[in-house]
């Protein structure tokens, strides 16, 4: 099984309009909606690969009607832990080939809130192979909460964070097996840019050296990294019609970790296939499927390489 936490789930929205303008009325020619947040992301594409996966979700009942209905259609596991701030609601802005994204501010927890989503976590990882830690913590979290609580999981199964700014930040400082940051979170962990492909694999072992035992490291339309301590590998993007960038990270981790035990090159190239299903696909990528044959195809081009063998394309 693999266990998922959204510190801040929400329920996402998302339109498609021509064109966007300040001011002006728009009419959507699409509208979709989804339970969302990065670890019910991910725990909805391990679904779709045929894994047992369950996301705890901290929950306000009486708003949060859409979000439990969208789950179980998607059949998505869920475990409550009952909180009293209401549910966030996001939205996604389709248009002129770009996505714009409205994220509504997470409500704090109480300290007894956040001591019993910390226990029911601790409590489905020890069941787990992988849990993972997805998206930012609501503010006001006690300090160290992230820290402590990754600290103790990680005596029970892999710990893989996807999160950005202090809270991956403290996070590392408790050595998770798997961090999963996109191009601009490590920029801004790092304090530096990211220019090219062999940037980016020393940024990935920086983190490395920071905590992290491995990382997946996304980088937009130059592909992702994979590194480890004696292991680099870069999965080579593909030409694509682009029609949303929304869940993509999460599909690339959710195929990564769901296949890992087959090891880095093939998970890498799963990875790849999932998270390339997601942006080419409309509807809120409810419909994504991936065949083996997409994932053997990736390999068979030498899209997964070690990037010992490339040169300094830019990003």
């Amino acid at each position: 099984m693999i266990t998922t936490l959204t510190p801040s789930p929400s329920l996402d929205t998302e339109y498609e309009i021509p064109l966007l303008q300040a001011g002006e009325l728009h009419r959507a020619s699409y509208f979709g909606m989804r339970a969302g947040g990065k670890g019910v992301n991910v725990a909805r594409v391990l679904t779709r690969m045929g894994l047992e996966a369950r996301a705890i979700v901290p929950l306000e009942p009486t708003s949060s009607e859409g979000f439990i209905a969208s789950a179980e259609r998607d059949s998505i596991e869920l475990e409550f832990v009952e909180v009293e701030g209401p549910l966030r609601i996001n939205t996604t802005l389709l248009h002129e080939g770009k996505t714009t994204k409205i994220n509504a501010a997470a409500q704090p927890w109480s300290p007894k809130e956040a001591k019993r989503i910390a226990e029911t976590f601790l409590s489905l990882a020890k069941k787990s192979e992988f849990a993972v830690i997805g998206g930012t913590l609501p503010p006001a979290t006690p300090a160290g909460w992230i820290t402590d609580l990754v600290a103790e999981a990680s005596k029970r199964c892999r710990i893989v964070v996807d999160s950005s700014g202090v809270n991956l930040r403290e996070a590392i400082a408790a050595r998770p097996y798997l961090i999963k940051p996109n191009k601009e979170e490590a920029q801004e962990l790092l304090g530096r840019s990211i220019l090219d492909v062999v940037d980016a694999a020393d940024a990935a072992h920086e983190m490395i050296a920071l905590g992290a035992e491995s990382v997946l490291l996304s980088l937009g339309n130059l592909g992702s990294i994979y590194a480890a301590s004696s292991t680099t590998l870069l999965a080579k993007p593909a030409q694509l019609q682009v029609q949303s960038t929304v869940g993509a990270g999460d599909a690339l981790l959710a195929g990564f970790i769901g296949t890992l035990d087959e090891g880095p090159e093939k998970a890498l190239a799963a990875a790849t296939a999932w998270a390339e299903a997601t942006i080419t696909n409309q509807n809120l990528h409810l419909d994504v499927a991936v065949h083996s044959s997409a994932i053997s195809r990736i390999i068979s081009e030498k899209r997964i390489v070690s990037l010992a063998t490339e040169k300094g394309s830019k990003v």
